[in-house]
């Protein structure tokens, strides 16, 4: 990411990677979240662990605080 943002003439203040719990609510949004992943979906599991807001997973996020560079 910093060489990325150097290369737009900003440069990288602070970044944060974080969990968050994230639901997919319907049957065909957990298999289309699957078959982006390159998983397969297993309508056993869904049927096991989904609830009232779906199924519930982890989801990786990155956050930076960019500034433009003040030299450039």
């Amino acid at each position: 990411m910093p060489k990325g943002l150097e290369a737009v003439g900003w440069q990288l203040g602070s970044e944060w990677r974080i969990s968050v719990l994230a639901h997919a609510p319907t049957w065909d949004d957990w298999r289309t979240r699957c078959a982006f992943l390159g998983q397969e979906a297993h309508q056993e599991e869904w049927d096991a662990q989904a609830g009232s807001l779906g199924m519930p997973y982890r989801e990786e996020r990155y956050v930076v605080l960019a500034q433009r560079d003040k030299a450039g």
